[in-house]
């Protein structure tokens, strides 16, 4: 997953390079949190408090990230748009709620929206305020975002996902989905439970592969349990037929392959290459003698329902 507050660090220093001082100074004190400085920079210098530096970032927007609730409030009473979106550079169109949402600032995001903030805007890259919140498992910012009625059907424009053959394609993905996914494979539990509570398909599809593959392979354990807790299809199978179990083995989760398998994971299946969760677990022992008593199992098991003796 993306390092989005590096990311967006990189940005401001950036776009404050190719500012003029006055607006620096004005960011710099929304940033900061300098109260007598951004008034000094409204009232004298006349400073513009919607101007933009070199990638369209306001003083709004750093205020927001950065979580001073009192300069937010200033900044709207002295006519900062709550929703102008960043739209120059790399920027994705995101706007003081989306950055709100990336840092967790619960109190900022319940005070863009109480003030009229979108949280449907069109974005870019995964940008949108519900899919930062779930990426870096804001939990409280995602509660508040789901109850202010944000669409989670909508599609989520220009993603690119590259797929198990290296192929880049584009896909209409959800923003339920995007957002799901990001909070499986980055381990972040509660975000998962709001999401599934608010209907995200807890089976949806990003790049062929499911939530519960992002968790397993991840080894995020509570994820997994919540996922199959909500009925996940624990034994759905990706582009080249992959299973969670394989993923979960492939990166040596050994209590990841112990849950799954306890849950129902099939071991015998086959991805498309002919290769089932043994072949996957090369380098665990471990994994490998647990799926070795999982096969016997499920052979005696078979074997029983035909009539045959078990052995």
């Amino acid at each position: 997953m993306r390092q989005t507050k590096w990311w967006f660090i990189l940005c401001v220093a950036l776009g404050g390079c190719l500012s003029t001082e006055d607006d620096y100074v004005l960011r710099d004190a929304a940033l900061f949190g300098h109260d007598n400085k951004m008034s000094w920079c409204l009232d004298v210098k006349k400073a513009d408090v919607n101007g933009v530096d070199a990638s369209g970032t306001t003083p709004l927007m750093l205020a927001s990230y950065a979580g001073h609730t009192n300069i937010v409030v200033t900044l709207l009473k002295r006519g900062a748009e709550v929703d102008q979106q960043r739209d120059r550079g790399y920027a994705n169109h995101e706007t003081a709620l989306t950055f709100a949402a990336m840092a967790g600032r619960a109190n900022v995001v319940e005070l863009l929206l109480q003030n009229g903030a979108k949280t449907d805007l069109n974005t870019y890259r995964d940008a949108s305020p519900i899919i930062v919140a779930s990426e870096n498992g804001h939990d409280k910012a995602v509660a508040l975002l789901l109850s202010a009625g944000v669409d989670l059907e909508a599609v989520e424009s220009f993603l690119e996902t590259q797929v198990a053959n290296g192929r880049i394609t584009k896909e209409k993905v959800t923003v339920g989905t995007v957002a799901l996914h990001c909070a499986a494979g980055n381990g972040h539990t509660a975000v998962v439970e709001h999401l599934v509570n608010a209907g995200v398909n807890v089976d949806s599809e990003w790049g062929k592969a499911t939530p519960l593959m992002a968790a397993a392979r991840s080894g995020h354990i509570m994820v997994v349990g919540k996922l199959l807790e909500c009925d996940a299809h624990v034994n759905r199978q990706d582009d080249i037929g992959r299973t969670p179990l394989m993923l979960a083995a492939l990166e040596g989760h050994s209590k990841v392959v112990t849950l799954l398998l306890r849950e129902g994971a099939d071991p015998d299946l086959k991805d498309s290459s002919g290769g089932a969760a043994m072949s996957y677990a090369q380098g665990h022992p471990s994994i490998i003698n647990e799926l070795i008593s999982a096969v016997k199992n499920t052979q005696q098991d078979k074997s029983s329902v035909r009539g045959e003796p078990r052995r």
